[in-house]
């Protein structure tokens, strides 16, 4: 086609910004629409300095190295450079990438979208636009989930105590006498410059999910216990993350990307470095589909494609089986699992936390931390083998079918049969 693809990327976060700056960069010309597009981004975020290549420099602060401290004599020692993200920074890039491609702003909210018929009617705040696709990348508010990572955090100067090493996980258990939550929690903490410091209280897993205020409570009984004197916040960040947003199987009205789209690692709860890397080769398909006369949701189904490759797909599979198992520990338990799960070799390590595993190497790990634990989590391991056998055979011996089937159609020729006509309005909140 000689004509550019015009799609509305909806969200302005850094999922937003990312997709439409490589949709943008691909040939497509996008429109990228959101509220409020100048305001800061409110999340804090975290990454192996390995997981920007290919970006400028946007490190706000870095370590050479991180600690997991499992109690007083069990801890490790990660010799990964991890970095916290300077969003500010990061946004700027990406807006003015953005706006050299060509790429257009519009602050509005969708209201609704009605097709694709082949073409997409996008009605918004500020007008009515058709379009060949829209991408849905603002969030997962409204859709279904039932495993969370919560937590509670705050930047300040440290008074008294001293914070000298970038803390992933601190396992080390300090509840208040009124706390009755059996659930384990953790702290995150980085040491800042100028004597600062942003420590948090991070439930990894939970269903449901772990009230702030018990995490808010927790932080505050450790650090007394630590010796830890705060002088008035700076910053307070509460945080509550969907772990297990269904995968986008079909094409409906729009592609979704980012918290929408099922992004974010069940294991971890990061989903940026992801988003980093899926961008350009989901643009990158989008558009090549459409070059070759696709339309409609042949163009969503190319886009799920390169976001959700059988073997991705599978592997996202099994860490979900990974976050159902967490969310049934009890804190010794996670303790012991996390231990094993951190003697893992470096490169087993690293491909798990960055989504770089093939199914094998996904299910080897996991059968080397069943093999090094203990024999009372090996039975908690088996009875949640057991209850999700179905999800866990399907991840290891069968492909998708539904991605499989899709890509049939990308493939088929282009003929009016090739899409089903609909007059189905949908709101957009309901895939934010």
């Amino acid at each position: 086609m000689s004509r550019q693809m015009q799609t509305i990327v909806y969200g302005c976060g850094p999922a937003g910004w990312l997709m439409a700056t490589a949709l943008q960069e691909a040939g497509a010309a996008v429109t990228l629409v959101g509220p409020d597009l100048d305001a800061p981004w409110p999340a804090r975020y975290g990454l192996w300095r390995d997981q920007t290549t290919g970006l400028p420099e946007v490190a706000k602060h870095s370590w050479p190295r991180v600690h997991v401290i499992f109690d007083d004599q069990r801890r490790r020692h990660l010799q990964r450079s991890y970095i916290r993200v300077d969003g500010e920074r990061l946004k700027a890039l990406l807006a003015a990438r953005f706006e050299q491609a060509g790429g257009s702003v519009l602050d509005a909210r969708v209201v609704q979208c009605i097709g694709p018929n082949p073409q997409v009617i996008v009605k918004t705040t500020q007008g009515q636009f058709e379009v060949d696709l829209v991408v849905a990348a603002a969030g997962a508010s409204q859709l279904q989930a039932s495993a969370y990572q919560t937590a509670y955090g705050v930047e300040a100067t440290l008074r008294s105590g001293s914070l000298d090493a970038m803390t992933l996980m601190d396992w080390r258990q300090h509840k208040p006498e009124h706390d009755s939550d059996p659930r384990p929690s953790f702290l995150y903490a980085m040491p800042l410059p100028g004597g600062k410091v942003f420590v948090e209280e991070t439930a990894l897993a939970a269903r449901p999910a772990m009230p702030v205020r018990v995490l808010q409570s927790r932080l505050e009984h450790r650090l007394a216990q630590y010796g830890w004197e705060l002088a008035e916040a700076d910053d307070v960040e509460v945080c509550t993350i969907a772990l297990d947003i269904a995968v986008q199987d079909q094409a409906g009205h729009a592609l979704r990307f980012g918290l929408a789209a099922g992004m974010v690692h069940p294991a971890t709860g990061y989903q940026l470095a992801h988003a980093i890397e899926a961008a350009p080769e989901v643009a990158s398909a989008c558009v090549a589909a459409f070059e070759k006369g696709r339309m409609g949701q042949a163009l969503i189904e190319a886009g799920l494609q390169a976001l959700w490759p059988p073997q991705k797909r599978r592997c996202h599979d099994l860490y979900s089986f990974g976050l159902d198992v967490v969310c049934q520990l009890d804190t010794e338990q996670t303790r012991r699992f996390f231990e094993t799960f951190f003697d893992l070799p470096a490169a087993t390590l690293h491909g798990y936390l960055d989504r770089g595993l093939t199914v094998g190497e996904a299910a080897r790990a996991m059968l080397r931390v069943f093999l090094s634990t203990s024999a009372s989590l090996k039975w908690e391991l088996l009875k949640a083998v057991w209850r999700d056998k179905g999800r866990v055979s399907s991840a290891l011996w069968r492909p998708n079918v539904a991605l499989n089937e899709a890509q049939d159609r990308v493939d088929a020729p282009l003929s009016s049969e090739s899409f089903a006509p609909s007059d189905i309005e949908m709101n957009l909140t309901k895939v934010e």
